[in-house]
């Protein structure tokens, strides 16, 4: 799983390609600390496919950063 911070939050991405299929699709977990409250969070349950792995992660990482700015 890799790891990115993002607003001074980490989200951990992983992308898959499930096996016998050409294409790719991702979740990550992001760890959200306020300073008083550490929680996790998960994005998964992504509908998409992507032809790449890069596609794949650019989506999901763009989807965890929504998140993190919608609770700052």
């Amino acid at each position: 799983m890799e790891e990115q911070k993002y607003k001074g939050q980490v989200i951990q991405v992983e992308i898959l390609q499930p096996p016998g299929t050409q294409h790719w699709t991702g979740k990550a977990q992001v760890q959200y600390n306020d300073g008083r409250t550490f929680r996790f969070f998960r994005v998964e349950g992504i509908p998409e496919t992507f032809a790449s792995r890069d596609e794949a992660e650019q989506y999901v990482v763009e989807a965890a950063k929504k998140l993190i700015d919608s609770l700052i």
